[in-house]
């Protein structure tokens, strides 16, 4: 009888380990992909500035401060898209979304666009002080194109399903 129940504790024993160690192997394999589209979205910005860099035929002491003015006005403006992002996800989920729940998410879609708008001009002051008009204008026609030459490349792979 004493066998018997050491064999059970063994194997209690064994399958724990087993179902810890295929966690930690889902664990693991969800941050290798969670860091993949970090890597890649890190990548992405940076070609984009390379591009933009070269549109706008920045010289070289203006690279560096363009970089880190444009990166700001970046991460303030995906903040703030990120939280209306998040109202119009809220709205999704519910199961019977009332009028004054949409009026919400809408509220909120128009906010975000007006603080987009917001943090443009604060960074277009900032730009101003080292860029000439004609490269602040070369910069959002690059950004244009860039963002075509983006929804150019999407086409030619399936959309998103909702």
């Amino acid at each position: 009888r004493r066998g018997t129940n050491f064999s059970v504790i063994l194997i209690r024993l064994h399958l724990c380990l087993m179902m810890q160690a295929r966690e930690s192997a889902a664990y693991a394999d969800r941050k290798k992909k969670a860091n993949s589209g970090e890597n890649w979205r890190k990548e992405m910005h940076d070609f984009k500035l390379r591009f933009l860099a070269q549109e706008m035929k920045l010289r070289e002491d203006q690279q560096k401060q363009f970089i880190t003015v444009y990166t700001q006005m970046t991460e303030e403006k995906e903040a703030n898209m990120n939280q209306v992002r998040r109202a119009m996800v809220r709205v999704k989920k519910l199961d019977n979304p009332t009028d004054a729940d949409y009026t919400a998410a809408n509220d909120e879609m128009i906010r975000g666009h007006e603080q987009d708008l917001a943090i443009e001009k604060k960074y277009e002051e900032r730009f101003k002080t080292f860029l000439s008009p004609k490269q602040i204008f070369s910069m959002k026609e690059a950004e244009r194109k860039f963002r075509e030459k983006l929804r150019g490349m999407r086409g030619n792979r399936p959309p998103k399903s909702d």
